[in-house]
C-alpha cells in the first residue's frame, strides 16, 4: 500500500492524511481531501472530493464521503 498526502501523522496504528490524499492498494486508487486509515482493521474513511477507481474492474465512483475496507475490497460511498 502507498499513502500520500500534503500532511500526515499517526497515533498508534491510526493514520491521518490531509490535502491531496492518494491511496494505492493493489489495483485500487482512492483520492480525497482528507482520510483516516486504521492499520489494524484495514478501514479507511475518506471525505471531501472522493474519487475511487479500479480500472481493471471498470469501477469509477465520485462521492463526498467513503467508508472502505482495503482488505475485503468492500465499502460505502455517499
Amino acid at each position: 500500500m502507498l499513502m500520500k498526502a500534503d500532511s500526515q501523522h499517526s497515533a498508534g496504528k491510526i493514520y491521518y492524511l490531509d490535502g491531496h490524499v492518494d491511496v494505492l492498494y493493489g489495483g485500487m486508487r482512492l483520492n480525497a481531501d482528507h482520510a483516516t486509515y486504521d492499520e489494524e482493521t484495514g478501514e479507511i474513511f475518506a471525505y471531501g472530493n472522493v474519487h475511487y477507481s479500479r480500472v481493471l474492474l471498470q469501477e469509477d465512483i465520485w462521492a463526498v464521503e467513503a467508508h472502505y475496507n482495503l482488505r475485503s475490497g468492500t465499502g460505502s460511498f455517499f
